[in-house]
């Protein structure tokens, strides 16, 4: 079996690139097609990648990018020829030549169980570097969402769904194992909410590694974007997170009837937002150094 090759991402923090050696599921994808398209006339530097409703599915145009002396269809058979066999990764060509990929509910898992423990050993920035107080209306939002998911943890412990454990981490972690799956090997986690937050799960933290998006200029490539346009892309990119998972939560039940019926999708629910808390932490604290509240 192939496995895909990891490759450390640079995200911009304050003035200075924090090095992260965790690639995104997308990006792990997008690095099989560039180390296939060695064999092919045109070398690639980024292959794009579209994420499709069903989480964990992406679709690419990047055949019909590259068609030249070949047909397009000719090319995407080239490039599936050349990826090494994946684990947990399914790859085809729908007409003209459109690639897809998708990733099994196993693998899916598996990413969702490690970003429950993400990031690896990040201290806590200084006090003195943290913004305490919470008056920027556009990210308090996101503060409550990261409470939220706080509080929901800690009741969630008391209610007997789920215990925690003090670590390394500067917050708990889940050491209840999580059925992300079912018997039939499908995801849980089916609702549309679920699925928005798990597709910017898959792709975290690759978004903030896009060069076009982050910290690059989209005209002048390799040139570092000034401070205060990196920040405003940054507080963008937030917000949406901090959105998606208040739609989650406004959507997705967890007490109640639903941990009493369905006890693992309580479970997977809260496996969910777990990861959403360390992502929406590291947002807050690392890069954007505001205060991350555990409750308001």
């Amino acid at each position: 079996m192939g496995s895909a090759k990891v490759r450390a991402g640079k995200i911009v923090a304050g003035q200075t690139m924090v090095s992260i050696a965790y690639p995104s599921m997308k990006q792990t994808l997008a690095d099989l097609f560039i180390d296939a398209a060695i064999s092919l006339p045109a070398s690639l530097q980024s292959i794009p990648l579209q994420a499709e409703a069903r989480a964990g599915t992406f679709v690419s145009a990047v055949a019909l990018q590259l068609a030249s002396q070949q047909s397009a269809a000719e090319v995407a058979q080239a490039l599936l020829a050349a990826v090494p066999v994946t684990q947990g990764l399914k790859l085809w060509v729908k007409a003209p030549a459109w690639i897809y990929g998708q990733f099994s509910a196993d693998a899916i898992a598996t990413h969702l169980q490690q970003l429950t423990a993400f990031p690896p050993r990040l201290p806590l920035p200084s006090p003195a570097a943290l913004d305490a107080s919470f008056s920027d209306p556009l990210l308090f939002p996101v503060q409550y969402a990261h409470a939220r998911c706080c509080s929901l943890l800690c009741l969630a412990q008391r209610e007997g769904l789920i215990d925690l454990r003090a670590g390394e981490q500067r917050f708990p972690t889940i050491s209840t194992p999580i059925s992300w799956c079912t018997a039939q090997d499908q995801l849980r986690l089916q609702h549309p909410a679920e699925q928005t937050l798990i597709r910017s799960l898959l792709d975290f933290p690759g978004a903030l590694q896009t060069p076009k998006q982050v910290w690059r200029s989209d005209q002048w490539p390799g040139v570092p974007l000034p401070w205060p346009l990196v920040h405003q892309r940054l507080v963008r990119y937030t917000q949406q997170w901090g959105e998606d998972f208040l739609h989650f939560y406004r959507d997705c039940r967890i007490f109640g009837e639903v941990s009493q019926q369905n006890r693992a999708l309580s479970q997977a629910r809260l496996g969910l937002i777990a990861t959403t808390q360390r992502v929406l932490a590291f947002l807050l604290q690392d890069l954007l150094h505001l205060m991350a509240p555990e409750e308001l």
